[in-house]
């Protein structure tokens, strides 16, 4: 078998090889390839220009008709050398059917812009195929470099092969700059190989671990932010950031200057030591519970429980001034009515990425049950609604593992692919 292929050299077939000298009266060693296999050692092609010239010079004939002695012959071998790709840049070429899809609309158009008949004649394509035809066309021949200029400008992740580079900017200069994810809020959107925009989620310094995310929606689904195909200058950088600034989810809050006020009143504020700092602490899980705390406290929870989760924050914080450390608490809670609307926001981020919109709430709820279970390192159970058929914690009665992946499938979709399936069986 071939190396280079992965196919057997056929009974009868034209073949060409490297002959091994070992030496000390061993055997001479043979390497046999197909002729589209075979490439013209490096060594020899600074003394050969052409595959043509290799084969008159320096390959031995052995065929019964001296193939090599017919100039023609010749020629046609040596055009099929080295043409033949090898299995693994096969699926590398085969792996990416959207950059295919953009490139056949873009020969498409061109042989439409090249064609005699009416332009209604020309092509069927849509808008959209022929906008994403024509931004193939454009950059597809730029280099990796340049690329990376252009998603640099654009505050886009530049690293990657070719292929994801020129989907990235596709992707870009179609819809525009992507966001934050609106599901999870902190985690950052990205363009996968499907052309799909999905996140991964987000690295949590609170718990020191990674909160998933199962966002992945067709690219037009998510809010987009300006694209811009030039170097942008200082006055646009500048209007890239407020239209960011403007767009995302804040989980940020200011604290109200009465709140701030009001403990340096209340408390004796000491973080010196840790015996100061565990008083300091006790006094404001106090105050925070209390009727007067303007934070967003989760229900049913009481003074040890909010000192238990500030603590630690404290002691992290300790060396900095009291305005910080009550900056980074009211952080972690939001506050009040705050809180209520940051929820609102992403129930309508949500709404408009799921297929339904009626089911955002549902979505909503199982994604965050996937992030309990994660935080748990429960991996059986992160993947939304496929943890309700299995496993002893997450199983649900009635619901088996197929249920639970239709359960998920109309969630993400708002369809069935085998209830399809069926209907069209059926007419």
């Amino acid at each position: 078998m071939i190396e280079k292929c992965k196919e057997k050299i056929s009974k009868g077939e034209l073949r060409i090889g490297t002959h091994f000298e070992l030496g000390d009266d061993r055997p001479t060693m043979s390497a046999w390839n197909h002729l589209e296999c075979f490439q013209m050692p490096r060594k020899f092609k600074s003394e050969f220009e052409n595959n043509s010239d290799f084969l008159a010079e320096h390959v031995d004939d052995n065929t019964v008709e001296k193939l090599l002695e017919d100039k023609e012959r010749i020629e046609d071998i040596a055009s099929k050398m080295g043409t033949k790709i090898p299995d693994n840049k096969r699926k590398q070429v085969d792996a990416n059917p959207v950059l295919s899809k953009f490139k056949s609309n873009a020969e498409i158009l061109d042989a439409a812009e090249n064609s005699d008949e009416p332009a209604k004649k020309k092509t069927k394509l849509s808008k959209l195929d022929k906008k994403q035809a024509t931004i193939y066309a454009r950059y597809a021949t730029m280099k990796v470099a340049e690329m990376q200029d252009v998603l640099k400008w654009n505050k886009t992740p530049h690293s990657g092969k070719k292929d994801d580079l020129l989907l990235r900017i596709i992707d870009g200069q179609t819809y525009g700059r992507l966001t934050k994810c609106p599901i999870c809020v902190h985690g950052k959107l990205k363009v996968n190989e499907e052309g799909k925009v999905m996140c991964n989620g987000f690295y949590n310094e609170e718990t020191s671990g990674r909160e998933v995310c199962s966002l992945v929606v067709d690219p037009g689904k998510v809010q987009r932010l300006t694209w811009y195909d030039h170097d942008p200058s200082e006055e646009e950088i500048v209007t890239m950031g407020e239209e960011y600034d403007a767009t995302r989810l804040s989980t940020d809050s200011i604290v109200p200057p009465a709140f701030l006020a009001a403990i340096k009143v209340d408390i004796e504020w000491d973080t010196s030591t840790h015996p100061a700092v565990k008083k300091t602490c006790t006094a404001l899980a106090e105050y925070i519970i209390s009727e007067n705390s303007p934070l967003a406290i989760p229900e049913g929870a009481d003074a040890i429980k909010i000192r238990k989760a500030i603590g630690p924050l404290m002691l992290e914080n300790k060396e900095k001034s009291m305005e910080e450390i009550i900056q980074v608490i009211v952080d972690k809670y939001g506050l009040t009515g705050e809180k209520t609307e940051t929820d609102k926001l992403q129930l309508e981020a949500v709404a408009s990425v799921v297929a339904v919109e009626a089911n955002a709430k549902i979505y909503n709820i199982l994604n965050e049950l996937s992030k309990a279970y994660y935080r748990e390192a429960n991996t059986n159970a992160v993947e939304n609604a496929k943890g309700l058929g299995g496993g002893k914690k997450t199983k649900i009665a009635g619901i088996g593992k197929k249920s639970a992946e239709y359960i998920l499938e109309f969630l993400t979709t708002g369809r069935l692919e085998k209830l399809e399936e069926k209907k069209a069986a059926q007419e």
